[in-house]
């Protein structure tokens, strides 16, 4: 099999935890909730770095919706620092996310949250890890086998079902969504996973046409920059998008909310600037649609990401579609709408030949950046 065939897989593989993880990742929150967290919760925070963190930005709302308790993400600087020590007490719950569990400000985290007297869950994919043994109670994610090298797609995906299946889970433990309510939900899942692999299998082609033609020497027609742009739960995974651009190809790139870049990066695209629209049928359909409108007065090209049959395709340059995301509700759409963006980013590092960060040719830049997230000196609450 060829290379991109096997990083073309890695990235289907992630419906696996929608699929066939989901329903017992979502028993498992429910035991977690009946068995460690058995005091009243009215405020939870969400905390972590990079695509963790933005795991948190898309389903924070999710806990209100289904469980009625307030969740707000905090990246795990801001946690830890400036949050937890005026505003976590014996009726907070702290999700602390890192996969590998190695996360130095992620650990902090959670330590500081017990030590504030706070119910801190890690979540990551082994309950012997650094983050799970400081959180004292965690939930464990098993992450499907690794195909190949595709910088972390699998291990966001696991803290997006993460999240939602411990909504999920609260919900259950207090009667807030009935047993027919939470099995439509769980069988929407199911369906996006679903709708992941049958994307993979229907735009890799588009994405490929599209990345060979502005990367593959076409005179003035590259690509300097991308602007990702999304609203909503959506802004999370255009802050992923950027994530994997510069992981994956070594692409810089902008993440933007959908109106503010109207006031903002509008004025700085130009004819080299890609605008990279994340606009799934929802509240902020309609605002996407007009800003679309905008791109090319200042000579920029526009790609839009969206349901395959969605008419505002027609507005943009470019159209990279989702399938069977048709009629699903918008909570659910950051867990597909990523996709076309994960094949962008893996279609640009084959047709440059670019490794993203760089590490094999710079071997000094991964020991100084892992210094940096794993080795950085944690300080509980009382040195501060």
């Amino acid at each position: 099999m060829k290379s991109t065939d096997l990083m073309r897989e890695e990235i289907k593989a992630q419906s696996k935890l929608l699929t066939e993880y989901s329903e017992n990742l979502y028993r498992d929150a429910v035991r977690l909730f009946q068995e460690k967290v058995t005091s009243p919760i009215h405020r939870i925070y969400i905390t972590g770095c990079g695509d963790s963190f933005f795991a948190g930005m898309e389903f924070k709302d999710l806990f209100y919706e289904w469980a009625k308790v307030e969740a707000f993400a905090v990246h795990a600087l801001e946690f830890s620092r400036y949050v937890c020590p005026r505003h976590v007490d014996s009726s907070t719950l702290v999700l602390s996310i890192s996969a590998s569990g190695k996360v130095s400000r992620t650990i902090e985290s959670a330590v500081r949250a017990r030590e504030a007297g706070g119910h801190s869950i890690a979540i990551t994919s082994n309950n012997g890890t650094p983050l799970a043994k400081a959180a004292g109670t965690s939930f464990e994610v098993s992450i499907p086998n690794i195909i190949s090298l595709s910088p972390g797609v699998r291990s966001y995906a696991a803290s997006q079902v993460s999240l939602i299946c411990l909504a999920l889970g609260l919900s259950k433990v207090k009667g807030t969504l009935t047993d027919k309510q939470i099995d439509e939900i769980l069988s929407l899942l199911k369906k996006a996973g679903e709708s992941i692999e049958e994307t993979v299998e229907k735009t890799s082609d588009i994405v490929e046409k599209y990345v060979s033609y502005y990367f593959g020497g076409n005179g003035n027609d590259f690509v300097k920059i991308y602007h990702v742009l999304g609203s909503g739960m959506n802004l999370g995974t255009a802050n992923f998008g950027t994530m994997k651009l510069l992981e994956s190809s070594g692409f810089s790139s902008i993440p933007c909310d959908i109106e503010e870049w109207a006031h903002s990066h509008y004025f700085a695209a130009d004819r080299n600037t890609h605008v990279l629209f994340l606009a799934p049928e929802g509240k902020s359909h309609f605002r996407a649609e007009e800003v679309l409108s905008a791109v090319p007065v200042v000579d920029a090209k526009s790609i839009v990401i969206c349901s395959a049959e969605d008419p505002i395709r027609r507005y943009a340059d470019i159209a990279f579609p989702v399938y069977g995301a048709e009629n699903l509700p918008e909570w659910i759409t950051p867990l597909i709408y990523a996709i076309p963006i994960e094949l962008l980013s893996m279609y640009i590092s084959i047709e440059t030949g670019r490794e993203g960060l760089d590490f094999t040719r710079r071997p000094w830049l991964k020991e100084e950046n892992f210094r940096q997230i794993y080795q950085s000196e944690m300080k509980g609450l009382k040195e501060d």
